[in-house]
């Protein structure tokens, strides 16, 4: 209803002329009837009971409407009423002072809340705040006032903090649990929650209140699916460089092996069998064998409790948890051993430093070093050096008692090659490079890490290398040729590793590279360690590991383009930004490539296509299937496809991302990669016809972009007003020059990579869109495909910015 005055409601409420009426309500006692038909006429009698209806208005007006209800309501002689109604109009002036801009009134309304809880409970203790502070904790989100959502969690979480099994028998105590664990998932859900100060406090009251509801099973499949997609995005947001965990550095002999006797010839095979294996692993050859030797080692453990299996068991289970990111083996083999043991503390260690619980990792390597006549020689050094590099991880400012906890475990093992030197050392370079820290003190320390780092294996690699780079900044004797020689022969000495330990080197070899300002060493790092991600995606089967390495990933793709483009190394450019685009469109790029089936039928071996799919299907349900590990299916995968390999001379796990694939697609228009670096947004325009041509594009760095993202955040209402503005300013910062000028073609095609994904760069031209350069009008306009996996690559063209509103145009994936 337009231009007419609005009926008053029931409790006084006259909206405005020309509010809009979206339906009615009955208030009736025992009726509550509502419809979302608009009576023609009014007043409005309900069909149910006869009685006057009240009309329901479209936003603002309900929300004006909501306020002289819940008023009236909070003076209703019945008691429940009331002040069920007090706490709703509490959550109301909460909502209107976030409307308004007001934060100092919101945080007055969050005082009221708790003065109004303390006075609900003085006259019935079991007085239920869940859904109040629930609804809050959302409002606070959406207003993107993160603080004050995190101290309405933390200050929901005393009331349901000694809730226990018992409790959960009952609907209440279930329903006041559920809906906390719902509430901080509000929290931590939204990407802004990420590095939050209270994010800690957050995730630790939400676990808390999780385990208890697993224990009992009650959490349901919907929380549940929720909290994996919030964790991801934890995982994803933080980063896939986690700090190297202590170097495992198995024993001659297990838990309490000093006794045992010598094992029978056929165990001493099964032993020596395994130990090769894991040994291979290690060096990168055949990964997949392990599955079979873990199996071997923890059933001779649950048969014989043999201490030299339990030593190769947990060498194993290190081994997969370290190449694949997962730390289900390290808990399955911990399960094998006594419960108190010091290897199974150690191994339980071990899993949360991977799955990012460090506070349990610090408590289970207390625990172990505190029994006494626990952990001795390698056990008690590597226990030593979990504490010592974790607490640093929790707490920076704990440097210096992470680093004396190394040198413990280091004095405790008393040989020359502990599991706490490597850690040591990374330790000792972060001291000296601390800002705290005189250059006098900091040099003895940087050449005592580089002593430690003197031995083989990339990790090692990594230590003696960032000591010999920050000595040569602290000395003034470094020579940028000799330091960068250094660093390539680090890299190819690491060349058979696991592409964990790879990735970690030539993270390590960006850094130094872009400390240096210089063009050509970090444009020669950068494609380094652009050619591993797809191996990096490809050993991790875990969703949240592929995520977390992924945005890392995509983010060092922008960079290394950027600077790769300035070496003038224009196809390397273009293929690295290929390669993370089209990794990230599939975790395992050419799984089902319709030629790999054509030349397996033509080899006669249509039985390895079907253990393929078979394999690939059992992959997939494990990444869908909450707390699966997937190792086993994945290593069958692996089995099956260097089957084919042997076969078809190609691995369909392993792609190649080539300069010829990119120009294969370009027939009707060139393609455009467009990607936001942090010193400036760049395109390469790739066609057949000549070499990519880089457009740089200064105002579109990464910072204008996030700028952008946060323009168009927070109400819907908002970001419309802003919309056409932040599309016009998009266009007019390079865009419309790259589109007139550089990118020919009856058909040109945007690709963007990275952060660029965000932009809506296929909306930005205005209608009717005329070349500043001829003044003509293409036809048909550039438009945006996107193009899926490498090799098989078939651009999605499609001609539009037919219709003349920007919100309709086409956005093919």
């Amino acid at each position: 209803m337009w231009g007419r005055k609005a009926p008053r409601t029931s409790f006084g409420y006259q909206a405005p002329a020309g509010a809009r009426i979206v339906g009615w309500r009955c208030h009736a006692d025992g009726c509550h009837q509502g419809g979302r038909e608009i009576p023609r006429r009014w007043p409005f009698g309900c069909p149910g009971c006869g009685h006057p209806a009240d009309p329901v208005f479209a936003e603002p007006w309900e929300h004006e409407a909501r306020g002289y209800e819940l008023r009236s309501l909070a003076t209703s002689a019945e008691k429940n009423e009331r002040e069920i109604a007090t706490l709703d109009l509490l959550v109301w002036r909460y909502e209107t002072a976030f409307r308004n801009g007001d934060r100092p009134g919101a945080q007055a309304v969050r005082e009221e809340l708790r003065a109004t809880a303390a006075r609900l409970r003085a006259d019935d203790p079991g007085w239920n705040l869940s859904a109040a502070r629930f609804r809050m904790v959302g409002l606070a989100v959406d207003a993107g006032e993160l603080t004050a959502a995190a101290h309405e969690v933390l200050a929901y979480f005393e009331d349901v903090r000694d809730l226990s099994e018992k409790d959960l028998e009952h609907n209440d105590g279930r329903s006041q649990a559920r809906l906390f664990f719902h509430t901080c998932l509000v929290f931590l859900g939204d990407p802004r929650s990420v590095g939050h100060p209270e994010e800690a406090g957050v995730t630790a009251a939400m676990t808390k209140i999780g385990d208890l509801l697993r224990a009992s099973d009650y959490l349901t499949m919907d929380l549940e699916n929720t909290y994996r997609e919030a964790m991801r995005l934890r995982a994803a947001m933080h980063g896939a460089t986690r700090p190297a965990a202590p170097e495992w550095v198995p024993p001659a002999v297990g838990t309490g092996a000093d006794a045992d006797p010598a094992p029978a010839p056929q165990v001493r095979t099964r032993l020596q069998h395994a130990a090769t294996v894991v040994a291979a692993a290690k060096a990168g050859t055949k990964p997949e064998a392990l599955a079979a030797a873990l199996d071997d080692m923890a059933a001779l453990v649950t048969a014989s409790g043999d201490a030299r299996a339990a030593g190769v068991l947990a060498d194993a289970a290190l081994t997969v948890a370290e190449a694949h990111d997962d730390p289900a083996p390290l808990f399955a083999a911990a399960e094998r051993l006594p419960a108190a043991s010091p290897l199974a503390r150690l191994l339980r260690a071990r899993a949360h430093l991977i799955a990012g619980r460090l506070e349990e990792a610090v408590t289970e390597a207390g625990a172990a070093l505190t029994e006494p006549g626990g952990a001795r020689g390698e056990i008690r050094s590597h226990l030593h050096a979990v504490r010592g590099w974790t607490l640093v991880q929790l707490d920076p400012a704990r440097l210096d008692d992470g680093i004396d906890e190394c040198r413990r475990g280091r004095e405790s093992a008393r040989v020359k090659r502990t599991p706490a030197d490597l850690p040591l050392a990374r330790l000792l370079v972060e001291k000296a490079l601390h800002q705290d820290t005189p250059v006098e003190h900091a040099v003895p320390l940087l050449r005592e890490a580089r002593a430690l780092g003197r031995r083989s294996g990339p990790d090692a690699g990594l230590v003696a290398q960032e000591a010999e780079s920050a000595l040569a900044v602290l000395t003034g004797r470094g020579d940028l040729g000799r330091r960068a020689r250094a660093w390539r022969t680090a890299v190819g000495h690491g060349e058979r590793a696991p592409v964990a330990a790879r990735l970690r080197l030539a993270t390590a070899w960006v850094r130094w590279a872009l400390g240096t300002n210089e063009i050509e060493p970090a444009a020669e790092a950068y494609h380094h360690l652009v050619s591993l991600i797809p191996d990096a995606i490809r050993v991790r089967y875990r969703p949240e590991a592929r995520t977390r390495v992924l945005t890392a990933l995509r983010e060092h793709t922008e960079e290394a383009g950027y600077w790769l483009a300035r070496a003038g190394r224009f196809r390397d450019a273009a293929v690295a930004l290929e390669t993370g685009r089209a990794v990230a469109l599939s975790t395992l790029v050419e799984r089902d490539d319709p030629r790999m089936a054509e030349a397996l039928h033509e080899a006669g071996r249509g039985d390895l296509l079907d253990r393929y799919r078979q394999a690939l299907a059992e992959v997939d349900a494990h990444e869908r299937a909450p707390g699966g590990t997937g190792h086993r299916a994945w290593t069958e995968f692996r089995t099956v496809t260097r089957e084919i390999a042997d076969v078809i001379g190609a691995d369909p796990a392993q792609p190649a991302v080539e300069y010829a694939d990119v120009t294969a697609a370009t027939g009707d228009g060139a393609i455009v990669y467009v990607a936001a670096a942090r010193a400036s947004g760049y395109a390469m325009v790739v066609a057949a016809q000549h070499d990519p041509q880089c457009v740089w594009l200064p105002e579109l760095a990464r910072g204008a972009v996030e700028a952008w993202l946060r323009d168009q955040a927070g109400y819907f209402a908002r970001r419309a007003l802003r919309l056409k503005r932040d599309l016009d300013r998009l266009w007019a910062s390079g865009l419309r020059d790259l589109l007139a000028f550089y990118a020919h073609g009856p058909i040109v095609t945007l690709v963007p990579v990275g952060v660029m994904t965000l932009l809506p760069l296929h909306a930005t031209a205005p209608h009717p869109f005329r070349c500043p350069r001829c003044g003509t009008r293409p036809t048909p306009a550039p438009c945006a495909g996107a193009a899926p996996a490498t090799r098989r690559w078939r651009p999605s063209r499609r001609r539009s910015w037919s219709s003349t509103s920007r919100t309709r145009q086409a956005w093919r994936t």
